[in-house]
């Protein structure tokens, strides 16, 4: 796999394999390593001092938009659907159905105290119905009869509650909305909830030479025996302590992961331990001597022209939540950091048969840029980040795949056979992924 997933709705970003013609001049190791300075921070693509001030009033939005959340949830048969945070207006938007309970309005009261615009619009279904529908059909078959062919299917409520976004990936070229529905069982009922259909669907992800200690995220590594590639995400410790892990993605596979010099297999990063987060597509790989606290920022590698990619990396300051309606951060190796991708959606995705051993993941986040690629082949198991008002990152997640279909773009960089490019990606939330795998994130 590429540093970097690209596609959700078509397949998870698919693990590529470097042929041997691609080798191109060896990276230096990882010696001069630098913390990003403010004034490089705003050279990632899309990180304009805009874009900044927006994270700066997402921030506060994010702290708000979470305790209504928690409020709505809690409320018996609660009519909660969504809260959407709109940082250039400094406004929350709280769709509901019916009517508003006590503690929600108060949660929504104190939120007004804080300057912060708060809008309440009716919604036709709840949070519930539309999850209980979307998992339904992610359970279905992608296919009548038996086949081979990977298949995969993301499932996506919509914010305002008005129906369900599907796509579906894996079908042959040219398939129009009609013939996908009479092809892919799933589609065929829909519980009565609307359902909006497109093909081409999730598809996997996966910089150069990264040297210790310690490690950072956001570099390139390769699975020993297998010869793919993806990206890693955050580095993190053990909730005893005692050991560091790299975070990735579940679907790169098991085993032995080395960083790559061109395309040569260098340093051993370490195996990855037994528990993973299938549900969310996380793993972790044990890293000797340590995995440190920063992801590499900035431009990407392009090992076939030799080019190494950043050697500056942004401090982690915190993990937490992600909102529909915030801007985040990728930063896949064979991408490189790309910002001001807006979160649109939380829904699942569904790969048919699954990779390594990821199949159905009930709660993905979707984020897409307007224009620019954001992640590929090779990004899968980058990180997703926010930026904070201290210029710290705060981890949201972890690269899965990319939109394939209408959502493609050209690749930069490193032109592999196969790769495919996305403005759309799929990450799973990080305090999921570490919950389960049992881990903290590492901070400076």
């Amino acid at each position: 796999m590429y540093r970097r997933l690209m596609s959700v709705v078509a397949a998870l970003v698919v693990a590529v394999t470097v042929p041997s013609s691609a080798a191109g001049a060896p990276a230096e190791p990882g010696a001069a390593k630098t913390l990003i300075g403010r004034s490089d921070l705003l050279a990632a693509a899309g990180l304009t001092e805009d874009v900044f001030a927006l994270m700066r009033v997402q921030e506060k939005l994010d702290v708000l938009a979470e305790r209504i959340q928690t409020a709505g949830r809690k409320t018996p048969e609660s009519g909660f659907t969504s809260v959407v945070v709109d940082a250039e207006r400094n406004t929350l938007t709280l769709y509901w159905q019916g009517a508003l309970p006590a503690p929600v309005t108060a949660e929504l009261t104190a939120a007004r105290t804080t300057g912060a615009g708060v809008v309440v619009k009716p919604a036709p279904y709840s949070e519930a119905q539309l999850k209980a529908e979307a998992s339904r059909i992610v359970k279905q078959p992608l296919r009548r009869g038996t086949g081979t062919d990977q298949r995969s299917m993301s499932v996506a409520p919509r914010p305002d509650g008005t129906g369900i976004d599907v796509a579906v990936g894996g079908l042959p070229a040219g398939t129009t909305v009609d013939r996908a529905r009479a092809l892919v069982p799933a589609l065929a009922a829909t519980g009565g909830i609307p359902l909006t259909v497109t093909t081409g669907g999730p598809q996997p992800a996966s910089r150069a030479y990264d040297s210790p200690p310690p490690y950072w995220g956001g570099s390139l590594m390769q699975l020993e025996g297998v010869g793919h590639m993806c990206t890693n995400a955050f580095g993190v410790t053990g909730l005893n302590g005692s050991a560091t892990y790299l975070l990735t993605a579940a679907h790169c596979g098991p085993g032995q992961w080395r960083t790559i010099s061109g395309i040569t297999p260098q340093i051993l990063y370490g195996t990855t331990i037994a528990t993973r987060d299938f549900a969310r597509d996380g793993m972790a790989i044990l890293a000797a001597p340590s995995a440190g606290a920063r992801v590499y920022w900035g431009g990407f590698t392009d090992p076939g022209a030799g080019n190494p990619g950043t050697s500056a990396g942004l401090a982690v300051g915190d993990a937490s939540g992600t909102v529909i309606g915030d801007r985040v951060c990728t930063s896949g190796a064979l991408t490189g950091t790309v910002c001001d991708i807006a979160v649109r959606s939380i829904g699942q995705i569904r790969f048919d048969p699954p990779v390594n051993g990821v199949g159905i993941m009930p709660s993905m986040i979707n984020a897409d840029h307007l224009i620019a690629p954001v992640a590929g082949n090779g990004d899968s198991g980058g990180p997703v980040v926010a930026v904070r008002s201290d210029g710290r990152a705060s981890a949201r997640g972890i690269i899965s795949a990319i939109t394939t279909g209408a959502a493609q773009r050209p690749c930069p960089g490193w032109q592999l056979p196969n790769r495919v490019c996305s403005r759309s990606v799929w990450f799973g939330d990080i305090r999921g992924v570490m919950g389960t795998i049992g881990v903290r994130i590492n901070t400076e």
